[in-house]
């Protein structure tokens, strides 16, 4: 039986919709004004452009170093997201499974005091830290710093999805002769799935976007990333607007496209993660 079709639904159509613009409209607004003449976007940011300068994007795209600004963007992205999941999974498991409830309940604590914590609080010993190592203008320092800055959210959020894990399959895995690791990577870990995806998601995305430690660790110009390469765009006393413009299109892109291409899997996994965590 087919259910009608109320003027509730219909109110909730329009406001999502509504919603949907509001949130659209800024992503909407830089698109027209990346093909549009510096000059016009400054005097009139929400009129239609007049004539479509394609140019902007080549120059952008010229500017930026775009393809090697991009693979970097995506090498600490990616590497950072393997290395947060591999040991914060690895971690939240050993906690739940064999610490006690006294010392498991003060590690929790001490993460989650750790994750509040203010990100511009620790961006000087950071930098003075990553100096004392050697670590600054190198990406395998700026991944090291995004998997240690992002281990006690992610411990946490799979602490709360492991604790949901039945023993009996672990026994079960002891029973055949399978060793911790073992059990671990063939039996708890493909469980985690919804919960991998939600971390893989927060930390991709963050590691990706991220702006200020990028500037702070990568001070080579042959090392910047796709968001530190925008700077290009502003001097000290002029600002190029339509390469801006075009240059933001260019870095949303990467991941407008991954998230169309996995849509699916990026809601399945928040809302079971969501669910059970």
């Amino acid at each position: 039986m087919e259910k009608k079709y109320t003027w509730k639904t219909a109110v909730c159509d329009v406001v999502m919709v509504l919603l949907a613009l509001l949130f659209l409209y800024p992503i909407i607004l830089i698109a027209m004004n990346s093909v549009k003449e510096g000059s016009s976007i400054v005097s009139t940011l929400t009129s239609l452009p007049k004539e479509l300068h394609i140019q902007n994007y080549i120059e952008a795209y010229t500017k930026l170093d775009y393809g090697k600004a991009l693979f970097r963007s995506v090498l600490i992205a990616g590497f950072t997201v393997v290395g947060v999941v591999f040991f914060s999974s690895m971690a939240a498991y050993k906690l739940v499974r064999c610490a006690s409830w006294k010392s498991s309940k003060i590690i929790m604590a001490l993460l989650l005091s750790s994750a509040v914590i203010p990100i511009q609080v620790l961006m000087i010993p950071l930098v003075i830290t990553a100096r004392q190592l050697s670590l600054i203008n190198t990406l395998h320092g700026m991944m090291m710093i995004y998997i240690g800055g992002s281990m006690a959210m992610a411990i946490f959020l799979y602490i709360g999805f492991v604790g949901s894990i039945p023993l009996e399959l672990e026994e079960a895995g002891i029973v055949d002769g399978a060793g911790p690791f073992r059990i671990f990577f063939s039996i708890v870990f493909p469980l985690l799935k919804p919960m991998t995806a939600t971390v893989t998601i927060m930390v991709g995305m963050g590691t990706f976007n991220d702006f200020m430690m990028q500037k702070l660790i990568l001070l080579k110009n042959d090392l910047g990333t796709l968001q530190v390469a925008m700077q290009k765009f502003y001097d000290a006393y002029q600002t190029d607007w339509a390469g801006v413009m075009a240059g933001l299109v260019l870095s949303m892109l990467p991941m407008i496209v991954f998230f169309l291409f996995f849509q699916k899997q990026i809601m399945s996994g928040m809302l079971s993660g969501a669910v059970k965590g």
